[in-house]
């Protein structure tokens, strides 16, 4: 199982693409990958778990 964790909110659209294979997790340490839209990270402290860090959002 590849856990994920949304620092901000992600629309359902995005997120309905994983399959069962992922499970969303409110535990930013138990994460394989984290997604972000505008959420600063400079300061946060990542665990080894964290494979990937994803920025979502349109670019604009």
């Amino acid at each position: 199982m590849f856990k994920y964790n949304c620092l901000n909110p992600i629309a359902n659209v995005g997120l309905d693409i994983f399959t069962d294979a992922y499970e969303k997790t409110d535990d930013v340490n138990a994460a394989d990958a984290i997604l972000v839209r505008s959420a600063s990270m400079h300061e946060m402290e990542l665990s080894d778990n964290v494979k990937a860090v994803a920025r979502a959002g349109a670019g604009v």
